[in-house]
């Protein structure tokens, strides 16, 4: 699946990892590393690494938040542009996943990795 959403996000620049990651910043707004890294549910290490990358490429900001042992993420005009190319393309894949699935198969999969998350 992570590779049918990388080919459709392609031209878009962006890998499904990283659109879903500039999603979750968007929505949070500034926010730390440690409130992001539970949003997303990966680990400080991890989710420190993707930003890193994120930043070198001007989507992302990371500045100093309220004291020295935490950064705070911050969407890029860069990163905003990216999504805004982005989700139609990531649109264009949920209808085709939609339509090869169908609803029921949809829901069915998403269910299953909610209780595959919960487990881990």
């Amino acid at each position: 699946m992570t590779e049918f959403y990388d080919r459709n996000l392609e031209p878009a620049g962006l890998k499904v990892t990283q659109f879903s990651l500039l999603r979750s910043v968007l929505r949070a707004g500034p926010t730390s590393i440690s409130a992001l890294a539970d949003e997303v549910h990966l680990d400080r290490t991890t989710l420190g690494r993707n930003l890193a990358v994120l930043e070198r490429d001007g989507l992302v900001a990371l500045s100093p938040g309220r004291d020295q042992r935490e950064r705070t993420v911050t969407l890029t005009l860069i990163g905003k542009r990216a999504l805004d190319s982005a989700i139609p393309l990531w649109e264009q894949a949920q209808y085709k996943v939609t339509k090869a699935l169908g609803k029921n198969g949809l829901n069915g999969l998403t269910s299953l990795l909610i209780k595959v998350e919960a487990f881990a």
